[in-house]
Parts: structure tokens; sequence; C-alpha cells
């Protein structure tokens, strides 16, 4: 709106300087055919104080926002820049009006017969066309009521069945029925109040067809990838084997659990599936991920009771019991054609979990 007041301004003021330069031919005319936007709002101190005075974003209303805003919509849905809403009483009063001229023009004439057998070549063919301009207007005035009538109803009836496909077939039989029209006072269009209601509630349609088609693609493409929850295989070790379709290298992945030791020795806590020599050791004070659960509300008559409900409820994370959080585990990969034969010559066929890795 700002800017909008802005550019209608400097467009005044341009006509201005240049009416008033023809009296006084105080410029030249390339002076004025070369003024900048910035030069006319800076002409003189009475055209700057003015431009200076124009209403800022801040000085519009929530209301005269919205108003603006609902307005580009409602242009922008009828692919034009300036759109004029009018009842069913203004069109036919506008068409009228618009009879009533041409009857006016075609009797300046004065006789027509007379006026065939004096006038030129050209003032004959602007008789016949505005007879013919006449003729054609007095039919729509007789035939369209019904029309509109009939495409009233099935705007409404469009409207409130809310698909695409029906709110299309009124608004092309709106279109027929001369409910909009090119307006020639404003270079853009006309049209009747309903038909924008029903254009806008078109877009909106559309537009919630395409949200939905994106969504239910977006769910298809979703659906085709194929998300790996469960290993391969584990071997002896409980160690887990991994291979993704989408890995192009082709590579197996290896999810080792760590050995958990306590911080008072080497040894390794009980419950580890594996000899040291075999797997991973980590130290318990650095083998949680994230925060630990809350072990301080739980009441247990006997302390060695609750040491062993302590530890099995750690075993949710951890074999061992030791930790009440989810511990580390570590990756790696087997990338190369003679690893994978190495780790394949290693599995035991006898064993169950080997043999069905393997």
């Amino acid at each position: 709106l700002a800017l909008e007041a802005k550019d209608e301004f400097i467009q005044k003021k341009k006509r201005e300087i240049t009416r008033n330069n023809k009296v006084t031919n105080e410029f030249t005319t390339e002076y004025i055919d070369g003024l900048t936007d910035a030069d006319v709002a800076e002409f003189d101190e009475e055209t700057k104080s003015e431009y200076q005075n124009l209403p800022t974003p801040q000085l519009f209303s929530r209301s005269e926002v919205n108003a603006m805003v609902a307005q580009l919509n409602e242009e922008e849905a009828f692919n034009t820049t300036s759109l004029t809403i009018l009842t069913m009483e203004e069109i036919e009063g506008k068409e009228k009006e618009i009879l009533d001229e041409m009857e006016e023009e075609l009797a300046n004439f004065g006789d027509t017969d007379i006026a065939y057998e004096l006038a030129d070549r050209e003032t004959t063919a602007k008789m016949d066309r505005l007879k013919r301009e006449i003729s054609n207007m007095k039919e729509n005035l007789q035939s369209l009521p019904p029309a509109r009538v009939a495409a009233i109803d099935a705007l409404k009836d469009a409207m409130e069945d809310g698909t695409i496909k029906a709110l299309k077939i009124a608004i092309r039989a709106a279109n027929v029925a001369l409910l909009t029209g090119v307006d020639e006072e404003t270079d853009g269009v006309w049209a009747l109040d309903l038909l924008r209601d029903a254009v806008l509630e078109l877009k909106s349609a559309e537009r919630r067809k395409r949200v939905t088609e994106a969504q239910k693609d977006l769910i298809a493409k979703r659906n085709k990838c194929f998300v790996r929850t469960e290993p391969i295989g584990k071997d002896r070790f409980r160690n887990g084997f991994w291979q993704f379709d989408y890995d192009e290298e082709g590579r197996v992945w290896v999810d080792t659990g760590y050995i958990i030791k306590t911080s008072q020795g080497s040894d390794v806590e009980e419950g580890a599936s594996c000899d040291k020599s075999e797997g991973f050791v980590i130290d318990a004070s650095s083998a949680a991920v994230g925060e630990k659960d809350q072990e301080d509300d739980i009441v247990v008559s006997d302390p060695k009771d609750k040491a062993k409900l302590f530890r099995f409820c750690r075993q949710e994370y951890h074999s061992s019991g030791i930790i009440p959080a989810l511990v580390k585990r570590h990756f790696g990969c087997h990338e190369t054609d003679k690893s994978l034969r190495s780790l394949t010559k290693n599995l035991d066929s006898r064993g169950v979990r080997d043999g069905a890795l393997k």
C-alpha cells in the first residue's frame, strides 16, 4: 500500500511538472524526460515535503492490509491487474447504459438514409458497425437472463459440492452467460460477485489437491525406502552384521558390543559375551550414551535384592547390567573382497549363529 501510494504520487507529479513546463518552458524536453523518481521527489520544497508525509507501512491497519491481500488474490485468480466486482443488478444496469450510449451515438448521425447518401465510406462503415452491435446487444438482453439464472444456480451447486470438476463446469457456463468481461475503464476485468467466489473456491480446491498429491507422493516414496531394523545375522560373539541396499560400495557393516570393565581394575565385568582378546574393551565411566535412568526412587527392603534388581533392569541396555543407560557400540565395515573372504572363512558352520550368517 505504501509503495502504491508513492508510485501514484510520483506519476502525478511527473504529469504536473510536464504540464507546467509546457507553459513556462523553464526546462528542456530532455531534462523532463530524464527525471528519475528520486529527482521528482525532491523537485522542489513543496514536493519534497509532500513525499515525506506519504503514509508508511506502519500507518496502515491490519484490516487495510488484509483487504489489499484479498484484492491481490482475487486479481491473481482472474489473471488481471484490476478486478471490478459487480452485482447482477449492476451488470444489467451497465449493459443498459452501454446500449443507450450506442443508440445515442447512432442517433447523432440523423436520418440514416440521408446519412448513407452524404457520408463517406468510413462513416457508413461505422454506422453499420453500430447497428450490428446494437442488434447483438438487444438479442443478448433477451436471451441471456435464462442462461444467467441457470449459470448462477450451477455456481451455487458447484461451490456447495466443492469439487474441481463441478467448479470448472460452472465457471465455464458463467463465462458463456457473460457474467464476466473486459472492463474498458480500468483496462482490467469485471465479474459477478458469485463468480468471483467460485473462482477463488476453485483455486483453493486446486491448492488442496496439489498438497494432497504431494503428500501421497511423499508417502509412496517413503514406502519405497527400505529401512533395515534387524541385522542380517550375528556371529558366535554376538556381533551384528548389516548390509544396506543403497550402500553402493556393497560393504558389510559390523556392530560390535564393547566389553565393559569397572574403574577399580582391569578385570572384564561378569556377563561379557566374549574374551577380551576377541572384543573391544571400554571403561564403565565412559560407556554410557545420554542420560542415565533415575533409580533413587526404587524402594527395596533388602540391599542384596536391590543390587539384583538394578542388575536385572540394566541388562536392558547391556548384558553386564552395570550401566543404567544406553551403551556405546563400535561400528566398522568390511569393504574389500579379501576382508569378506577372511570373515567367511572364520565363521564356524557348525555353530547356530555362525552357520546362519555364513
